[in-house]
C-alpha cells in the first residue's frame, strides 16, 4: 500500500501494514529504482509482524522534459535518487545529509513507540544506510547488498553491525574493494554471494531475508 508524508518534499513509501509491529525495516532502493521495487522483491522474505517501509529517494529522476510534447502513456520519471556523488571528481554534488534528513523525519512519524529498526540497503541505498544508522540511536543493524562501504567517513562513534552481501560478478561494484572496506569497518560478516552479478535477484532477496530472519524472528 503507498502512503505520503507531508515535509519540505513529499516523501512517497510502500508498507505492508502501520498497525501492531514490534519492530520496523527500512528498505532503501537502488539509484534509479524506487521503494516499489525492492518492497515487492523483499516482502515476502521478511516477518509479518515487522513493519516493512520502503520509501522513493527525494531527488526524482526524468526520463524526458517534463512540457516536451510526447504522448500522454508516456512514463515521465525513470526512478529516484537518494544522492548524487560524482565518481570522475571524487565528490558529492548533493551528498547523504539531505536523504538523512527525510527519513529520520519519516521514522520519527511512523514511530512514536520508538521499536527499534533495521535497514536493508541495495546499491545506492546500501552506501547510505550506515550514515543514516550512524544518526538515529532506534536503528541496531544494516544489512547492505551489492554496495560499498566508506567506512572512512563513518563518524568514530558509529559501532552498529554491518551485514553484507556482495554478488561475486557484480561488475559495477569493485568487489576486493568492497570486502576489504567492510574488513576494515570490523563489525558485522561479509558474505559473497557465487554466480550473482549487480542485479538484486530473488535468490540474493532470499539469502538476505533468511539472514534477517535469523537474527530478528
Amino acid at each position: 500500500m503507498q502512503h505520503r508524508v507531508n515535509g519540505i518534499l513529499d516523501l512517497s513509501f510502500e508498507s505492508n501494514n502501520l498497525e501492531n509491529f514490534d519492530r520496523i525495516v527500512l528498505l532503501l532502493h537502488g539509484y534509479s529504482e524506487s521503494g516499489e521495487k525492492i518492497f515487492k522483491r523483499l516482502l515476502k522474505h521478511l516477518p509479518e509482524n515487522h513493519l516493512v517501509i520502503a520509501p522513493n529517494g527525494p531527488f526524482p529522476l526524468v526520463d524526458r522534459f517534463p512540457l516536451e510534447t510526447t504522448k500522454s502513456s508516456d512514463k515521465l520519471l525513470r526512478g529516484y535518487a537518494w544522492y548524487f556523488y560524482d565518481q570522475k571528481e571524487n565528490k558529492y554534488i548533493v551528498d547523504y545529509a539531505i536523504p538523512v534528513s527525510f527519513l529520520n523525519s519519516l521514522i520519527s512519524k511512523l514511530n512514536p513507540a520508538k521499536v527499534p529498526v533495521s535497514l536493508i540497503g541495495y546499491s545506492q541505498g546500501g552506501y547510505l544506510a550506515p550514515f543514516l544508522a550512524a544518526e538515529n540511536e532506534l536503528i541496531e543493524d544494516v544489512f547492505g547488498i551489492n554496495c560499498s562501504y566508506r567506512h572512512d567517513l563513518f563518524p568514530t562513534s558509529m559501532k552498529k553491525p554491518i551485514y553484507a552481501f556482495q554478488g561475486s560478478d557484480d561488475p559495477i561494484i569493485d568487489v576486493e574493494l568492497a570486502k576489504s572496506r567492510h574488513e576494515n569497518y570490523g563489525l558485522g560478516d561479509y558474505q559473497l554471494i557465487e554466480n550473482e552479478n549487480h542485479r538484486l535477484s530473488q535468490n540474493l532477496a532470499q539469502i538476505v531475508g533468511s539472514q534477517y530472519c535469523e537474527k530478528h524472528n
